[in-house]
């Protein structure tokens, strides 16, 4: 906890897990509301979120490697993406909408998956590259413990700002910062270098 560039790290890594279980718990709550068995017809949101995290999870790491040749950007482009993906969402409401507005809304939930769950590979790489190898367990201990506490508190606050706002749709608006700001800090640390040999 000494090493300021793991805790700043920590903290992006709380905010995209603030982001992953705002999305996985309100999304269902914005589409399908209080009537939704009555009114089933959205029930297939349920399924984009978790397939795109899927795919983000499987690929991201090849992403990161091939592509960005480094994880700190990896994880800033995917936040950043993930948030401009929330922002646009919170213009689509969930009744009354034709079928080219309902295949947007499944490519925007599946690429807002596949963002902000994809740069969490990344997160755990960057691990023994700031700590060393042989903290690489306790760094990645304490990092998961610090991201479990973070999404406790999202649901809390998210549920708050819905029964203030009266409007389900600005969950997207708290997300969309959530992730830019974990991609603004982690880009403020794209060149930390590891301070012990691997």
């Amino acid at each position: 906890m000494g090493n300021f560039t793991f805790v700043r790290l920590c903290i992006s890594f709380g905010l995209e897990s603030m982001a992953r279980y705002g999305l996985i718990f309100w999304v269902p709550v914005h589409f399908l509301g209080k009537n939704w068995k009555e009114d089933p017809s959205f029930l297939w949101v349920t399924f984009l979120l978790p397939l795109g995290m899927a795919i983000g999870a499987v690929s991201f790491g090849q992403l990161a490697v091939s592509v960005f040749k480094n994880n700190f950007r990896s994880i800033t482009f995917g936040m950043l993406v993930c948030s401009i993906i929330s922002f646009s969402l919170y213009t689509f409401t969930s009744s009354n909408i034709i079928i080219i507005i309902i295949i947007i809304i499944a490519f925007l939930l599946i690429a807002c998956g596949f963002f902000v769950y994809g740069p969490q590979a990344n997160f755990w790489a960057l691990c023994p590259q700031i700590l060393g190898k042989h903290k690489t367990g306790t760094a990645m201990g304490i990092m998961n413990m610090f991201g479990y506490l973070c999404a406790a508190l999202i649901e809390p606050i998210l549920g708050s700002v819905i029964s203030f706002s009266k409007n389900t749709s600005i969950l997207f608006i708290v997300i969309g910062v959530l992730c830019l700001a974990a991609s603004i800090n982690t880009w403020f640390l794209r060149d930390a270098k590891n301070v012990e040999n691997y």
